[in-house]
């Protein structure tokens, strides 16, 4: 069973990521905190400016992707991707929020997103929302 962690929040959105139940960190938790410093950085600095003002409409920063047909999107920070969908009810702090759930990162190393790395979030997202 899948849980919420949240990340990051804003005034209208709630960046929350996927934790296996019974861990504290979240997979992109584990994967944030084995890059170095700088990298940390600027990819929390993305999640809290998202989380603020909503999804950027800078491609190098935000994109979906397309071709997978399922509604997932990724963060990217160079050469780093956050793998994510949108959820349009993630209770915070006692008030519904629109809600953005990272299901995993991975260092990206070619133009294409991996299919496997896609197939992951996709069995991820259908796991929390209990689809089959």
């Amino acid at each position: 069973m899948l849980e919420l962690v949240e990340l990051a929040t804003g005034d209208d959105y709630v960046i929350c990521g996927l934790c296996a139940e019974g861990y504290d960190l979240s997979y992109s938790e584990e994967f944030i905190s084995r890059l170095e410093a700088s990298a940390q950085k600027k990819i929390w600095n993305l999640l809290k400016t998202t989380a603020q003002h909503g999804p950027l409409r800078n491609t190098e920063k935000w994109r979906a992707l397309h071709g997978s047909g399922q509604g997932l999107y990724e963060f990217k920070s160079k050469p780093y991707r956050l793998l994510c969908f949108m959820s349009e009810g993630v209770r915070h702090g006692g008030h519904t929020k629109k809600g953005i759930i990272i299901t995993h990162g991975f260092r990206k190393r070619s133009d294409k997103t991996p299919a496997k790395e896609i197939d992951r979030a996709l069995r991820l997202k259908a796991e929390w929302s209990g689809d089959p």
